[in-house]
């Protein structure tokens, strides 16, 4: 039996030169990893079409693949192309700090009216503030989204890197509140990340022109020798970059030095490069992963799509950061619903449903019991034949009336439960009405033209037609479909 997925969420990781895909289905208790993809494709900034095309092929073959086009999906771009910033802010409380915050942005950022911007807030000290902010240029965000809508994809969040790795941290750091750094090597460059208290106090970017690191980065055929060299050469950069990073960070004490490096993708090179960098710096280093389980049949590996895993946790959990450079307008509108409030009120209807043709039958066999002790008590007392046939003819034609009513009223739950049971998703009834042994069903449907042979196929139903025309809608196709009950449910 395949397992039910109540959500699913779709993270896209787009570097300069490499895009992951995540795909995330949650459980009532549980999330797994559906399926992941990594392939290579050069910068999708709107000037090759070459690449574009390849970007297209490979996520539509992915989202055929699984049969899924998800309502979540979040996007993050090369992090060269954003820029972050982190500053403390005194407020009373958040109402305020967010009446402060657009002309603070605005100190930080130049030409902030052209970019889409996000910020994160963590309660530094009594009425202090640390921000996170993050921005990015407006055309870079609306043409990947073009590119994406050709496959029939709204994003619902444009994330960034730095919070999507922070946010996994969180969910498997012992102590967070220790200073330590993510680094988070591509083919490209390298992003560093310094962390202290749970928040993030610098984080940049280098770029890196090394064309070893790009052959070995996802290459399974070189030697391990090979690995081992180009980590041999890149440890020293990362070490440099740790220390950089660490003396931009406001808030480290010059007496305070990094505990612990958390190692994201890194791709073939992840084991070598973490062994060097603790040799080196004499520091604990770890691989940044999840305790999501994929399934069985999922090659999902951490040096490749954990921060698209990051992306797509972020529609499923309540995350600390929870950040969206989107604006509401370009954000698609939401028909998902609270799956406990939903089960809850079907669960609520189907009893209600239960106990409305419990109670008639019941009245029902109750009353023609009732008559028939009274026909039997009116046969055994009566002292006259004439006035017991008088009696019986009574009751009978009474006991007549009830069953041709009770006839002409068939159970109702076993067509509501077979309409429920045979009705795809994509259609939604807004009346039932059962007048003897036919029905009339109103509703909307994508495709009404196919409910005919699904209700006709049903063992409960025949003779099914539609009632006036087919008329198009905003909500679908509405319809009207006459049909006659079974006499083996009446």
């Amino acid at each position: 039996m395949k397992p039910i997925y109540l959500d699913k969420s779709l993270g896209i990781d787009i570097r300069e030169t490499c895009v992951a895909l995540v795909l995330l289905g949650k459980k009532l208790r549980k999330i797994d990893i559906l399926g992941v993809h990594w392939f290579p494709v050069s910068r999708l900034d709107g000037s090759d079409p070459k690449e574009e095309q390849i970007f297209l092929t490979e996520c539509n073959r992915f989202l055929m693949k699984h049969n899924v086009w998800p309502e979540q999906t979040v996007v993050s771009l090369p992090r060269q192309y954003f820029t972050f910033q982190t500053f403390d802010l005194p407020a009373p409380d958040l109402k305020t700090l967010d009446s402060a915050l657009n002309f603070e942005i605005e100190r930080h950022f130049t030409s902030i009216q052209d970019c889409y911007f996000s910020r994160h807030a963590v309660l530094k000290a009594e009425h202090i503030y640390h921000i996170s902010a993050v921005a990015i240029r407006k055309e870079r965000v609306d043409t990947i989204c073009t590119l994406l809508a050709k496959l029939n994809l709204k994003p619902s969040a444009m994330g960034f890197s730095g919070f999507a790795n922070t946010n996994l941290l969180h969910k498997i750091s012992e102590n967070p509140k220790e200073v330590c750094a993510i680094v988070d090597l591509d083919p490209n460059g390298i992003e560093t990340t310094v962390l202290k208290n749970g928040a993030i106090e610098f984080s940049r970017y280098r770029t890196l022109n090394n064309s070893d690191l790009k052959n070995a980065y996802s290459n399974p055929k070189l030697p391990p020798q090979n690995y081992d060299s180009i980590s041999d050469e890149l440890v020293g950069t990362v070490i440099e970059e740790l220390q950089n990073v660490l003396s931009l960070s406001k808030n480290v004490e010059s007496s305070e030095s990094i505990k612990t490096v958390w190692l994201a993708g890194s791709g073939l090179l992840a084991e070598s490069l973490a062994k060097r960098i603790e040799q080196s710096a004499g520091t604990t280093v770890h691989k940044l992963d999840s305790n999501i389980p994929p399934l069985r049949d999922v090659e999902y590996s951490s040096a490749f799509h954990i921060t698209a895993l990051g992306l797509a946790l972020q529609e499923l959990e309540e995350l600390p950061i929870n950040s969206n450079l989107l604006t509401s307008k370009q954000k698609p509108q939401s028909t998902r619903a609270k799956v406990k409030s939903t089960l809850i009120l079907a669960g609520l209807c189907l009893l209600i449903l239960g106990f409305l043709w419990g109670n008639q039958m019941m009245y029902n066999k109750e009353t023609l019991a009732g008559l028939d002790k009274q026909l039997k008590e009116i046969k055994s007392r009566a002292g006259a034949f004439e006035k017991v046939d008088l009696e019986f003819n009574e009751l009978e034609r009474i006991a007549q009336t009830l069953n041709a009513v009770d006839s002409a009223n068939p159970g109702k739950l076993p067509v509501l439960l077979e309409l429920t049971k045979i009705l795809p998703p994509d259609t939604w009834l807004q009346s039932i009405k059962i007048n003897k042994n036919e029905m009339e069903l109103r509703g909307y449907s994508n495709v009404a033209s196919k409910l005919i042979p699904i209700i006709e196929g049903s063992p409960l139903f025949e003779s099914t037609v539609f009632s006036g025309t087919i008329l198009s809608e905003a909500e679908g196709e509405k319809f009207t479909i006459q049909t006659k009950l079974k006499p083996a449910i009446q």
